[in-house]
Formats: C-alpha cells, sequence, structure tokens
C-alpha cells in the first residue's frame, strides 16, 4: 500500500529518446464492415489528387443534365477510392452490407473536411527558433513625402517627371461608379 502511495508522488522519469506526441491526430471512420482508423493527411493527399475532377463531378452530379449519373459514380468511386471504401458488387448494387451507402459515404467525405477544418483551426504552429532580426534602416534624408517617392519611383521607370506617377482609377466597364468604390473628388 505504501508503495502505491509514494507512486502517486514519484516524479516520471522523461524518455528524451521516444517522440511521444500528445494528441494523436487521427481520422477514424466506418467503412461497412470495421472501424478504421487512418492519417488523416494520406486520405487529404488522395483527395487532392483529384480534387478539381471531384469538385466539377459532385457539383454536375447533382444536376438534371445529361452525364450527370456518370458524374455521380465518378464522385463516388473517387471518394471510395480515398477512404480504402469497397464498392458494392456488381451483380446486386443494392446489397450494403459490407460497404457504405452512396449517401454515407458523401457524408463521409463531409465529414472528414469539417474534421481537417477543425483540426485545422485547433492546432498550434510548432515553436520556431527565434531569429535574430536588424534594427529597422531610418528612412532616406530628405523629403519623405508620398509624392516624392512616387516621383523617383516614376524617374527610374524612365517617365519624364511632368506624368502623374499615381494613377487614377479607371472607369467603369458599365458607366456607373461602383458603389462600394470610395468617391475621390476631382
Amino acid at each position: 500500500m505504501f508503495k502505491w502511495l509514494f507512486s502517486l508522488f514519484k516524479r516520471n522519469k522523461i524518455d528524451y529518446g521516444l517522440y511521444k506526441p500528445p494528441d494523436r491526430l487521427i481520422y477514424k471512420f466506418w467503412n461497412g464492415e470495421k472501424l478504421v482508423e487512418a492519417d488523416p493527411q494520406v486520405i487529404f493527399k488522395r483527395i487532392m489528387d483529384h480534387g478539381p475532377e471531384l469538385q466539377v463531378d459532385l457539383r454536375h452530379g447533382r444536376l438534371p443534365l445529361p452525364g450527370a449519373k456518370e458524374s455521380h459514380d465518378r464522385a463516388l468511386q473517387t471518394i471510395r477510392d480515398a477512404f480504402g471504401i469497397k464498392a458494392p458488387p456488381k451483380d446486386n448494387p443494392l446489397d450494403c452490407s459490407i460497404t457504405l451507402t452512396e449517401l454515407e459515404v458523401e457524408e463521409l467525405l463531409d465529414h472528414f473536411l469539417y474534421f481537417c477544418e477543425n483540426l485545422k483551426k485547433n492546432t498550434n504552429p510548432p515553436p520556431t527558433s527565434p531569429m535574430e532580426t536588424s534594427p529597422p534602416t531610418p528612412p532616406p534624408a530628405g523629403p519623405s513625402s508620398a509624392e516624392s517617392q512616387a516621383t523617383k519611383s516614376a524617374s527610374a521607370s524612365g517617365s519624364t517627371g511632368t506624368e502623374s506617377a499615381i494613377a487614377e482609377p479607371m472607369p467603369s466597364p458599365s458607366g456607373q461608379e461602383s458603389p462600394s468604390a470610395p468617391s475621390i473628388p476631382a
């Protein structure tokens, strides 16, 4: 009993040779047969390998257009490949005893993307080594207005100096001024 009591107050030894992450960020999902624990970066890379095509197939597959069924089927197959999920048997596509339904596959993708978004928001960046910074350089001597800077850049670009280096806003192609654009007095 005393041994147990003393073990509560004993210092834990730190093993510096063993990397032990505080929280393993592993994505867990049901694939129709068993619970799978997968590395989210591997799944994300698999999805991003087909990212643009998958996005087009998902959008086109929901529209009542010719070829929508093929787009929907391609999107489902891409998602299944990314997660390693079996497709339903060809002889009986209604049998989902060993796989996920089409709706479950789409929901799995949504859940995974939500998981990644939360992971991005809640993960702290790793500590970095402090960088020594040089002191800020003082501004050049002489006039320090924005116009003198603009004329310097204009003369460096080959301008004659009579033209204004600050560009005037271009008029809108529709002829109307944008309500969100700031009004500049002429």
